[in-house]
C-alpha cells in the first residue's frame, strides 16, 4: 500500500507466503512486513525511513534441522540521497539488523542471535529516454 502526502510517500507492505528458507530451512511459511517513509528534505535532497520484521518457520524436519525451527529478522535504517542533476544522485544509508533463532548448534560459527550493521555510499544514474524506431 502506498499513500502520498503533499511530497511526502509512505509505504505499507505484508507478505504471508511459502518461502525455499533462505537458506536455512527447508523450506518455510513466511511473514514479512515493512514501513518507509520518503521525504524531501530541500531541493535536491530526500530522507527515506523504513523498518521491517520477517519470521520464517521451517515446514519439514531434517537431521541437521529439528521440528519447528523458527528464524526471526528485525531491520531499520536510514538513507539520505542528494540529487547533482536531473540524471545524478549520490546517497548514504545505514540499517541496522538482528536476527534470532530459536535453533540451538554447537560449534564455533553457531549462534541463535545476532546484530549486525551495514553502511553504504552510492552514486546513481539514469539514462536519457530514446525511442525505439
Amino acid at each position: 500500500m502506498t499513500y502520498e502526502i503533499g511530497r511526502t510517500v509512505l509505504k505499507l507492505g505484508y507478505d504471508h507466503s511459502l518461502t525455499d528458507g533462505a537458506g536455512f530451512l527447508t523450506g518455510a511459511i513466511t511473514d514479512q512486513g515493512s514501513a518507509s517513509i520518503d521525504t524531501p528534505l530541500s531541493r535536491s535532497l530526500t530522507a527515506e525511513l523504513i523498518g521491517g520484521y520477517a519470521r520464517n518457520h521451517g515446514l519439514m524436519q531434517t537431521t541437521q534441522q529439528p521440528a519447528n525451527e523458527i528464524y526471526k529478522d528485525w531491520f531499520a535504517g536510514v538513507t539520505i540521497n542528494h540529487s547533482l542533476s536531473r540524471r545524478l544522485s549520490i546517497f548514504l544509508g545505514y540499517q541496522v539488523q538482528r536476527q534470532a533463532t530459536n535453533f540451538v548448534c554447537a560449534g564455533i560459527a553457531c549462534g541463535s542471535q545476532f546484530t549486525r550493521q551495514l553502511i553504504s555510499v552510492g552514486l546513481t544514474g539514469r539514462l536519457q529516454a530514446r525511442s525505439i524506431e
